[in-house]
């Protein structure tokens, strides 16, 4: 091929690098562009501002105690395994963790927020790398990024915020690299290794880097020369590290192992190949998305399903076999789509593949490349039919683009309100999926007032999947919500043969023996609660109210005093401590938890008696006595507290 063949050759999407930044700083068309892309992506995604915490979130954010205090944040790093049934995204939970601190649990406005902030600036990433590979039109693929549907998965589900946040560490790492490539910083190396490395920490997915920066060079140079092996080959021995930590603790900790991750090599490519075709399908056509799409069933026998991959491998063939008369572009930019994706492509066990090989969030980076491939097929057939009139086209297909995603988006996005919105439109695009039917379970029993409608959903769910334990645990808190203990205790205990280790589900059959007045069951179900969560301040207050009842007044107060350490601010907690403090005559300690007590809650004269006895008991009189006083004043119908009143008084003082 004569030299011009090869430039041709390698136009079709050139990675030269970008004129220098003027020293003025950035242009006004530049920062007028940027904002209209952190608009296109904010302003799809509003319906979900103000939505609940959903799924995970309840892992990652509500009930994650390394968000506590500054210890925990110490956990979240040194102690991988310290994220409940979650893998190790200490960055991600260390943003977590500043929300936290700065906002706490009222509102989820500002953990949107985040993830709005975050989308956009990865948004604004994704233009500023392609305007420096000079890729053509490089704004509408941004602004098609920004307001693509499957993008709402990542951005209105607010544990994803690792998604985003690998996702722009990602592409600032891609930048400081070929910074480096082209000037030779050793400054811009070492930012990118640090920038990858934090990508890493934000969520795994980011170990494809050394893959897509290897593509990138292909692209470039049509070959792979010695020199970027410097900064290509430090970040793989990173990623594989990493990687092998991930694997580890999804296997060991997270459960992604048994019989339901058995899959042979034939079964893991049948899962990829469908996988990735459907993505492509998805992301022409973002219609009918879920939070959870179905498990297909995988057969190696079945010669039907191998047209998946063969079809994968067919496309990034034929691309590369055309390479020379379309350029380098097509098949780099298709490779590098399956490359980000391969993560989640079945190839290593992940715990969603329990209940589904597909989600929107995987491939969220992904997309980019995809729709680069889309708008430089787009820019090709108008460069060929109407060069003059380039700058126009792409405005227009800008315009076309926002008015069809806009609405789209804001539709899916509206899903995300409430758990209940968006379980209820996952089980009718989905009614076979039993962790959708979980999940709506869930979601009608947190509303207070559907807990028939949770047992019905949960009960749908054991049909589909009969050892889903969560399911079992929905019914048996549902029940005791209903005031049904015996059911309960029934269905808690089937949870529990499938599951022993949820904590949750002891203090509840805890609880619900407590209310058949089995207390001897009820400190023993405690006992296996605050072994597995010694951190549970309810937890110690089951126990502390049955050891009251058996009588066993040292041990209440040994578990009154652990409730009142966890959860100091619980006025029943301070109430149990005092009581088991009466009945061993420790009066005067008891008065001051009555007095905690009071302090926490709105007037009880119940408890202002028995504060009012242990200052009399501990010889503290005048005290009591004012504390009669003001009882009679609030409840003068308070027979009991008038006769104690007047004993005292006859008393000698």
């Amino acid at each position: 091929m004569s030299k011009r063949g090869k430039r041709k050759s390698s136009e079709a999407i050139p990675v030269a690098p970008a004129a220098p930044v003027a020293a003025a700083g950035i242009s006004r068309n530049t920062l007028i562009l940027a904002i209209l892309l952190l608009l296109a992506a904010i302003i799809p995604e509003l319906p979900a501002v103000n939505g609940a915490f959903q799924w995970d979130d309840e892992w990652h954010i509500v009930t994650n105690r390394n968000l506590v205090d500054a210890a925990g944040l110490g956990r979240a790093w040194a102690e991988p395994e310290s994220n409940l049934a979650q893998n190790y995204y200490p960055l991600t939970i260390t943003i977590f963790w500043v929300e936290y601190q700065l906002f706490g649990l009222a509102s989820t406005v500002p953990f949107h927020m985040m993830n709005l902030l975050f989308h956009g600036v990865v948004v604004i990433l994704l233009w500023r790398l392609l305007v420096n590979l000079k890729a053509p039109w490089a704004f509408l693929v941004a602004l098609l990024f920004a307001m693509h549907p499957m993008v709402v998965d990542s951005v209105a589900y607010i544990s994803e915020l690792k998604t985003l946040l690998s996702s722009g560490l990602y592409i600032a790492a891609i930048l400081l690299y070929l910074r480096w490539r082209e000037r030779g910083s050793w400054h811009a190396f070492a930012w990118m290794i640090i920038a990858f490395i934090a990508a890493m920490f934000a969520k795994p997915i980011a170990c494809t880097l050394p893959a897509t920066l290897l593509l990138l060079e292909y692209l470039e140079c049509g070959r792979i020369s010695l020199r970027p092996l410097y900064a290509i080959v430090p970040i793989t021995i990173i990623a594989g590290m990493l990687a092998i930590l991930f694997m580890y603790l999804e296997h060991s900790h997270v459960g992604a192992s048994g019989p339901d991750f058995a899959f042979s090599a034939a079964a893991r490519v049948l899962i990829a190949g469908r996988a990735t075709v459907f993505y492509v399908v998805k992301m022409v056509a973002p219609v009918s998305l879920l939070a959870v799409y179905p498990r297909w069933a995988i057969d190696a026998t079945d010669p039907l399903q191998y047209v998946y991959p063969l079809v994968v491998v067919v496309v990034v063939g034929v691309l590369f076999a055309l390479r020379r008369r379309i350029g380098r572009g097509p098949f780099v930019l298709a490779l590098m789509f399956v490359v980000i994706l391969s993560p989640a492509l079945g190839f290593i066990n992940f715990f969603p593949m329990l209940y589904s090989f597909v989600s929107d969030h995987y491939a969220y980076l992904a997309l980019a490349p995809f729709l680069v491939l889309v708008v430089m097929a787009m820019h090709a057939a108008a460069h060929r039919f109407a060069a003059a009139a380039e700058n126009k086209l792409q405005i227009a297909v800008a315009i076309v683009a926002a008015m069809v995603l806009l609405p789209l988006t804001f539709v899916q996005a509206s899903y995300w309100q409430t758990e209940t919105s968006l379980w209820e439109h996952t089980v009718a695009g989905n009614p076979d999926s039993w962790v959708a039917h979980a999940n709506l379970a869930l979601a009608y029993r947190k509303e207070n007032d559907r807990f028939e409608d949770c047992i019905r959903q949960a009960r749908i769910a054991l049909e589909k999947r009969p050892q889903n334990a969560a399911s079992w645990a929905n019914i048996g808190i549902a029940e005791l919500q209903l005031n049904r203990p015996d059911r309960a205790v029934a269905a808690l205990t089937q949870g529990l043969a499938l599951r022993d280790n949820d904590a949750i589900s002891w203090a509840n059959l805890a609880l619900a023996y407590m209310r058949l007045n089995d207390f001897n069951n009820a400190t023993e179900a405690g006992r296996h609660a605050a072994q597995l969560d010694p951190r549970s301040g309810q937890t110690w207050l089951i126990l502390a109210a049955s050891y009251l009842q058996l009588q066993q007044f040292d041990r209440a107060e040994e578990a009154a005093r652990k409730a009142v350490e966890c959860a100091p601010t619980n006025p029943l907690a301070h109430a149990n401590l005092a009581q088991a403090l009466q009945h061993q005559s420790k009066f005067k300690a008891a008065a001051d938890e009555y007095q905690a007590t009071l302090s926490l809650m709105q007037e009880n004269p119940a408890i202002r008696l028995q504060f009012a006895r242990c200052l009399a008991a501990s010889g503290n009189r005048d005290a009591a006595i004012q504390q009669y006083r003001q009882i009679l004043a609030e409840a003068p119908e308070f027979q009991t507290a008038r006769q104690d009143l007047d004993g005292l008084l006859r008393q000698s003082p």
